[in-house]
């Protein structure tokens, strides 16, 4: 599969995971699909709470879909999803040759998610060395664009209508992941 690259109009795929509840092992992982903010699909999977699937959760829920050829950008908000399960941007791009956003309303604060891992990697007794390099290697320099700190390439960073709509897939991906996992939607992304 060739992508030509990013034009007007490209599909897109926001994730969002549901709420972290500790009593279980695993949330809710929805993905929603679209184009100019108009929604084209819904798709879901279950994905480990701090666990090391989340990259490959995403590429099998891609894989298996109808827009597995038509997705150009996949978005997620920041490079963590489910508590500390980290998604290697870099990786997904090359595996489904997409492009990846990174979109949060805050500024990411890498030093501080590489000491969370450290912390839960001693409490727990795990080795996250391989999370924390994948921290280290694949964010970029989160850059200010209309409100919301993306990280991502200079292709996608020139592409401000598309980063508006991947935001707000986003946003309904977060409420629907909510509000599933809940009965109703609740925070913000």
């Amino acid at each position: 599969m060739t992508h030509s690259g990013l034009k007007s109009g490209a599909r897109i795929l926001a994730l969002a995971s549901g709420p972290l509840n500790r009593n279980r092992s695993k949330t809710l992982l929805v993905g929603v699909v679209g184009r100019d903010s108009i929604i084209e699909g819904v798709l879901s999977s279950w994905v480990g709470i701090d666990g090391e699937d989340g990259l490959r959760s995403i590429e099998a829920m891609l894989k298996k879909s109808r827009f597995n050829d038509g997705v150009r950008l996949i978005s997620l908000n920041g490079i963590a999803i489910a508590g500390l399960n980290i998604v290697a941007p870099k990786k997904l791009e090359k595996d489904l040759n997409v492009k990846v956003a990174l979109i949060t309303r805050n500024r990411p604060n890498r030093s501080r998610l590489i000491a969370a891992l450290r912390s839960f990697s001693e409490r727990e007794g795990v080795n996250f060395d391989d999370r924390i390099r994948v921290v280290e290697r694949d964010t970029l320099k989160a850059k200010l664009i209309n409100g919301l700190y993306v990280q991502a390439d200079e292709t996608v960073m020139a592409k401000n209508d598309m980063l508006k709509s991947a935001y707000t897939l986003l946003r309904i991906a977060h409420l629907i992941a909510s509000g599933i996992s809940r009965g109703e939607s609740s925070g913000r992304v």
